[in-house]
Formats: structure tokens, sequence, C-alpha cells
């Protein structure tokens, strides 16, 4: 059931990392991680790459 969780957490990161225009930050503590640094590790692990990574490769 975590795995699922942080599955759908990281879904809907990158759908706010290319829709809206908050900091990475922002969106971390919008869904609710410890802070930045976590949700990276977390994003990163799941996507392998890094959330301003993943900005950068998909808001072109």
């Amino acid at each position: 059931m975590r795995a699922y969780l942080a599955a759908e957490r990281i879904k809907a990161a990158q759908h706010l990392l290319v829709a809206d225009e908050r900091s990475i930050a922002q969106i971390a503590s919008r869904l609710r991680f410890c802070d930045q640094s976590n949700f990276t590790q977390v994003f990163r692990r799941q996507t392998g790459l890094t959330p301003r990574q993943y900005r950068d490769a998909n808001c072109r």
C-alpha cells in the first residue's frame, strides 16, 4: 500500500511540475512530503530524474 501511495503522489507531482508554475518546494509541500530533499529522493527513485530535470525536459 505504501508503494502505491508513493507512486500516486509522484504521478501528481509529474502533472504539477508541467502544468503549474509553483516552485518545487511548494509542490513538495502541497503533496505532503517532509521537505524538498525527501521529495527529490523519492521522485528520482521513481522516475530516474530529479524534479528539476523532469520539469526542464517536459516544459519546452
